[in-house]
């Protein structure tokens, strides 16, 4: 088994690398989480192996996706040499089925020029927990469950790549699962939404076995953390996030009432979560933005935003 020494450190501490995950992903006790990755990248980065597979589980617009984005975003404008890998789990099928087959995996890790150092991002982790039946009657999930079990572990696997048969092994690649909670019990208990039974709730390996993961593969994840839907206190951070960035991106003042992001703050629960959010605070302010489009300095404007689709602009007036 070949280790590779970096010649690179971490140009962070763990808490300066936890606060700009606090500054990104609202709302969510992440010390745990963000000490497992932090933890892996100084080992890995030193020739050691020391990982801990971890599940995220947690409702939609809890920051299970921005949390993957920031583990991105961090390591990149670190210069890092350890890549950060998103995959999404619905589009796999057994070996032999039509889909995508797990050797994607090592692939995509090979693609980013590594032998198996890499954070691998795992997204609807909860879809495989649920049966999915085949045409000869067999569980297709279970199956792909149990092909995982040795690529979570980690083994060595021959890759083509460029008509070159490289070797990546997986047994130093650190796998994250991301799975959805539903608001409530599913006839057909799909993935990790099977029971709810208060507004925060715990899932814990136990929990997802009986909603249908094996045992074997939990097994190769050794802490489960739980994201819980986002409370109001926490949104209006979010939101002055968001509002912050979408003037960078346009490029012009924005301001806002003092409450009125609770007007957007029922939107962040729907299925789109923050993205629908981000999408209602572009379509308030469009108007305005038509309006002042053959400004040739937008900065000297600003625009005020009272409510949904309740936006007005005027030019800027600066304080001495």
């Amino acid at each position: 088994m070949h280790h590779e020494v970096f010649d690179y450190q971490l140009p962070v501490t763990y808490e300066e690398f936890l606060w700009s995950y606090e500054d990104s992903v609202f709302g969510q006790n992440l010390k745990g989480i963000v000490y497992d990755i932090y933890s892996y990248l100084k080992n890995i980065l030193e020739g050691d192996v020391v990982k801990h597979n971890a599940i995220i589980a947690g409702p939609s617009a809890s920051g299970k996706t921005e949390f993957y984005r920031t583990t991105k975003r961090l390591l990149e404008d670190y210069q890092c040499p350890i890549p950060v890998i998103h995959i999404d789990m619905t589009s796999f099928s057994p070996t032999g089925f039509q889909g995508a087959e797990l050797s994607v995996i090592p692939e995509e890790i090979l693609n980013e020029n590594s032998y198996g150092p890499a954070i691998v991002f795992l997204d609807e982790f909860d879809k495989l927990l649920s049966p999915l039946c085949g045409a000869t009657g067999g569980d297709l999930n279970k199956t792909i469950q149990h092909e995982m079990l040795t690529l979570i572990e980690g083994r060595q696997i021959l890759v083509k790549h460029r008509g070159i048969v490289k070797e990546v092994d997986t047994s130093q690649t650190l796998f994250i699962a991301l799975g959805a909670l539903t608001d409530s019990r599913s006839e057909k208990g799909m993935g990790f939404g099977t029971e709810l039974v208060s507004e925060k709730p715990s899932f814990t390996s136990y929990d997802l076995h009986s909603l249908g993961g094996s045992a074997e593969l939990l097994g190769r994840f050794d802490n489960v953390y739980n994201f819980t839907p986002i409370a109001e206190e926490d949104f209006e951070k979010l939101f002055e996030h968001l509002v912050e960035n979408l003037a960078i991106e346009e490029r012009i003042l924005l301001h806002y009432d003092t409450d009125v992001f609770r007007d957007f703050f029922p939107y962040v629960k729907t299925q789109f979560g923050v993205r629908e959010v981000k999408r209602m605070l572009y379509a308030t302010i469009k108007p305005s933005l038509i309006d002042l489009a053959d400004e040739s300095n937008r900065i000297d404007y600003q625009i005020v935003i009272h409510g949904i689709n309740d936006a007005e602009h005027s030019v800027r007036t600066y304080s001495k």
